[in-house]
């Protein structure tokens, strides 16, 4: 293996595996090589990113291993990058991981180093990665003030409600839940105020107050619900009012679609028009349906960019597939130029005329859509859903196998054994959860790896492995999100019984109702009813004033668990 960053990951691989099994001598001299392999880099530019990436690495594995060794071969390795930029960087990363090892003093001495290290006295404040690094270091460490007043002192404005929900966050975690929930309140951007609200809500459910949880995740839901994207707006009512369908609600689905055509129709975006077209198709309104599908097309030959234009035709594809119009839908996928694209729509189809026991016709655009993707070679997703999409799962495998990040590797063998466990192939399901497993204790952004974990679970689920899912959805504490979308999962797993519901309802206290619709729909049907009254009346809102949703009325309460 010649490539220097290729042979210091895999044995950044090697070292962690040494770890695992209490060899930390032998994993030390590998470290070195570690280092060794990350000089020899000759392009300037990725000498300095591989030596951020590798700080970065070290000091996540010397905190969880734990070994004091780790943690100061990352201090030495975050000095060498000969960038300043990149240096201050790779500081930044080492003391976000000291912090909450309990290094505070270690991780503010770093932290000052990348505040000054910098060319410019004051160009730090523009640097997201360094401010926020300073942010979560000061909160960490207890000084909120000082952590909030670098947050208001940041160049970038759109930084600011990321860090205070930050803040409030470690508030919450350190149970100083009034401090929190003012500082959440304080957010002016309503996505990230409703964000840190559910750190609180999650929070108070951590310390065992449920009504505190509930309340507070309510504030959330009512600030969260209110939404900006048309096309993000249409498609929740769409799938709402197939789910009702699908539970015998059609009068409940009905005007759910006439007012995701209303909204649509007021702003003519193609994505939003194909969006609201499938709502109709759920309620089987065809008319009114091809009529939106005719305007969407119409509105892709006024659009002049590139990029845009190919986005609107995999729009138009989706609502031909819905319409069952399978030979049109095939037939616009071909007439997109982009690869990524193109491979998107055509697994589409295919997935259409799969569901439609229509094989033979499927087979063939499975198939373009792979040479596509391997001819592209740009993206290893569009090949893997085309594999699964065509059940050739030992060339999934293989494909996941030669990722190079522990991220990629980690959600690929999930969704293959997902895909496995859900063709009946249990014993080959397992043996890829524990492989993932694996890849998820080399993930070193914690975010990745708790979106990683999520995947895995959704995988145990679809293996009726429903403990262990849940076991692994409750370690996920750290991400109120991407927990509730796990609970959610298990929640689904266990369908309409009373563990189901206990799951869905502390679910959804702490995460949004609208990201597991398809999970409440499982569980319990009649609260799709309560979803789709203030989903009603946030339509409401946008059509009083387009542009500029008002202030909705609450939302209904969330259900308690049994």
């Amino acid at each position: 293996m010649a490539d220097p960053e290729a042979r210091a990951r895999l044995t950044d691989h090697l070292v962690q595996g040494l770890y695992a099994v209490g060899r930390e001598d032998a994993a030390a001299v590998l470290v070195e090589q570690i280092v060794e392999l990350a000089n020899a880099v000759t392009d300037p530019e990725q000498r300095n990113w591989a030596m951020v990436d590798l700080a970065s690495r070290l000091a996540t594995l010397g905190r969880r291993a734990p070994d004091a060794r780790l943690s100061q071969r990352a201090r030495a390795v975050a000095e060498s990058p000969t960038d300043p930029l990149h240096r201050a960087r790779a500081l930044a990363y080492v003391a976000t991981q000291l912090a909450p090892a309990g290094q505070h003093d270690e991780a503010t001495r770093l932290l000052e180093r990348a505040v000054h290290i910098h060319p410019h006295h004051t160009s730090w404040r523009h640097d997201g990665t360094v401010v926020i690094a300073v942010v979560r270091v000061m909160a960490a460490v207890g000084r909120y003030e000082d952590a909030v007043a670098t947050a208001d002192a940041a160049a970038d404005e759109d930084l600011r409600p990321l860090a205070h929900r930050l803040i409030a966050r470690s508030l919450a975690h350190a149970g100083r839940h009034g401090a929190a929930l003012r500082l959440a309140h304080s957010i002016t951007d309503p996505w990230w105020c409703a964000t840190a609200l559910a750190d609180v809500a999650h929070g108070h459910a951590t310390a065992g107050d449920r009504q505190g949880a509930t309340a507070t995740a309510q504030q959330a839901l009512d600030i969260g619900r209110v939404r900006y994207d048309t096309h993000e707006h249409v498609s929740v009512l769409a799938a709402l009012a197939q789910h009702l369908v699908s539970t015998g609600r059609h009068s409940r689905a009905e005007p759910l679609a006439r007012q995701a055509s209303e909204i649509t129709l007021a702003q003519q975006r193609v994505d939003a028009l194909t969006a609201a077209a499938t709502a109709w198709l759920a309620v089987g309104q065809r008319e009114p349906a091809a009529d939106l599908i005719r305007r969407a097309t119409e509105r892709i030959h006024t659009t002049a960019a590139q990029h845009e234009r190919e986005t609107a035709l995999a729009s138009v594809v989706e609502a031909l597939v819905a319409a069952e119009q399978y030979e049109k839908a095939a037939t616009t996928a071909h007439t997109i130029t982009d690869p990524r694209t193109q491979v998107d729509a055509l697994e589409n189809v295919a997935e259409g005329l799969t569901a439609a026991g229509r094989l033979e016709e499927a087979g063939p655009l499975l198939r373009r859509a792979v040479e596509l993707s391997e001819d592209d070679g740009q993206s290893a997703d569009g090949l893997l859903r085309a594999y699964l999409a065509g059940a050739r799962f030992e060339e999934a495998v293989d494909l996941v196998g030669s990722l190079a990040f522990p991220e990629e590797v980690a959600l690929g063998l999930a969704e293959v054994a997902r895909s496995i466990a859900l063709h009946g192939h249990r014993a080959e399901a397992t043996q890829l959860v524990a492989q993932a497993l694996d890849a998820v204790r080399d993930v070193g952004n914690l975010s990745y790896e708790a979106r990683a974990q999520t995947a895995v679970v959704a995988a145990l689920v679809a293996n009726a492995q429903p403990e262990d899912a849940l076991r692994l959805a409750r370690s996920l504490t750290a991400h109120p999100g991407q927990q509730a979308r796990a609970l959610a999962s298990v929640a689904a797993g266990y369908g309409p019984t009373p563990q189901g519901r206990s799951l869905l309802a502390e679910a959804l206290a702490i995460g949004k109702p609208l990201a597991v619709v398809a999970e409440i729909a499982k569980v319990e049907p009649a609260a799709l009813e309560s979803l789709a009254d203030y989903l009603q009346a946030d339509v409401a809102a946008d059509l009083a004033q387009p542009g500029h949703p008002t202030q909705p009325p609450s939302t209904p309460p969330l259900p308690q668990a049994e």
